[in-house]
C-alpha cells in the first residue's frame, strides 16, 4: 500500500500511437530519426520488431526492460484510441468490454469502467499524490472544475479526473510546474496563446522535479499521432527526436522514479498509411526494480496492474 513518504513514484510516459514497425527508414521515422538515448536504453536496439523482437524484454544491465504489447488483446480489427487508453489506464480489457474496439472519446460503458477503475483514483483512495503533468487551456481547463465530467474528454482525461485531484492550467505551465503536450509549447503558441518555449531537455528536467513529489505522475503526448495520421514524415522525426531528449533529461534527474513509456496503439511508426497499425506497442520500464515491473507484461491492461503491484495496491478491480 502507499504510504505517505515516497520512496519510488512512477512517471508514466503515455505516447500515443507509437508501435513498433518494421526496419525500413522509408516508412518508419523511428529508424530515420536520431534516437541516442531511447536507443541506449533499449540496450543498442531500435523501437523496431526486428529489433526487439516478439514479447522480449532487454536484459537487466543493458539498459531499461522493454515489452512487447499487444494492443488488440485478443479482439479483431485496429486498435484504436479509446478502448486502448482504457485499457491501459484501468487495467481492464477494454476491448474485450466492448466486443470491439473504439476511437474517440469513451462511450458511457467506458466512462463508467474509467471512472471505477482509474489507477489514479486507486492510488489516491490509498494515500498516493496523483498528478497529471499537461496543461488545460481555456476553456477545456474551466470545464474539467465541474462536479460532473465533460462528455468530450479523453479516456486519459476522464481516468485522472476519477481521482478527483486538481488539473493543472497554463498558469502551471508558465511557472514550470507542468510541460505542454509537445514538450516545447510550440503547438500552444502556434493557437494564439502566449507560452514561453522551452527545450525538450528543459521539459523532461521539469517532468523529473515535479514528479519527485508524487507517487503516480501522468504525462501524455498525442502529437506523435497526429503526425501519424498526417503521414508528415519531418514532422514524426522532430516530434521523436524530443521525446528522445526528454528522456534524456528525465532520467539524468530522476534516479528514484520508476519511468514507464508505452502508447495504446500503433501509428507513427508506419507512415506508409494514415490508419492506426496492428503493431505491437512498446512499453519501456527504467527504474528501480524494472525487470520485477515488467515481469509478464503480455497487453495494455498489464501496464495499469503493474504499476499498481509496484505502488504495493491490489489489482482487484471494483467489479
Amino acid at each position: 500500500m502507499v504510504t505517505e513518504a515516497i520512496l519510488t513514484g512512477v512517471f508514466f510516459f503515455f505516447v500515443d500511437g507509437l508501435g513498433l514497425g518494421s526496419d525500413d527508414p522509408a516508412k518508419n521515422p523511428l529508424v530515420s530519426a536520431h534516437l541516442p538515448t531511447l536507443t541506449a536504453l533499449c540496450g543498442g536496439r531500435r523501437l523496431t520488431q526486428g529489433e526487439l523482437g516478439q514479447g522480449r524484454l532487454v536484459p537487466p544491465g543493458e539498459g531499461a526492460c522493454v515489452a512487447v504489447l499487444d494492443p488488440a488483446m485478443g479482439v479483431a480489427g485496429l486498435p484504436q484510441s479509446a478502448t486502448g487508453q482504457t485499457a491501459l489506464f484501468t487495467g481492464r480489457n477494454a476491448p474485450a468490454i466492448m466486443g470491439h474496439h473504439v476511437n474517440g472519446y469513451p462511450t458511457p460503458t467506458l466512462r463508467r469502467v474509467l471512472l471505477s477503475d482509474s489507477i489514479f483514483k486507486r492510488v489516491a483512495m490509498h494515500g498516493g499524490r496523483v498528478t497529471f503533468l499537461n496543461p488545460f487551456r481555456p476553456p477545456s481547463w474551466e470545464r474539467l472544475l465541474a462536479a460532473e465530467p465533460p462528455a468530450d474528454v479523453s479516456a486519459s482525461t476522464l481516468a485522472f479526473f476519477a481521482a478527483r485531484q486538481p488539473f493543472r492550467s497554463l498558469a502551471d505551465l508558465a511557472a514550470g510546474q507542468a510541460v505542454a503536450l509537445d514538450m516545447t509549447g510550440r503547438v500552444l503558441r502556434d493557437r494564439g496563446f502566449d507560452v514561453l518555449p522551452v527545450s525538450a531537455w528543459e521539459a523532461g528536467a521539469i517532468a523529473a522535479k515535479v514528479a519527485s513529489r508524487y507517487d503516480l505522475t501522468l504525462y501524455e503526448s498525442f502529437v506523435t499521432d497526429l503526425a501519424g495520421h498526417a503521414q508528415h514524415e519531418r514532422l514524426a522525426r522532430d516530434i521523436l527526436e524530443n521525446i528522445d531528449r526528454f528522456v534524456a533529461a528525465f532520467v539524468a534527474e530522476a534516479s528514484d522514479t520508476l519511468l514507464v513509456l508505452t502508447s495504446d496503439h500503433g501509428n507513427v511508426e508506419d507512415l506508409s498509411v494514415k490508419t492506426h497499425t496492428k503493431n505491437p506497442v512498446p512499453a519501456l520500464v527504467y527504474g528501480p526494480d524494472q525487470a520485477t515491473v515488467a515481469s509478464g507484461w503480455h497487453d495494455l491492461a498489464d501496464v495499469a496492474r503493474g504499476v499498481l503491484r509496484y505502488l504495493g495496491i491490489s489489482e482487484n478491480h471494483a467489479d
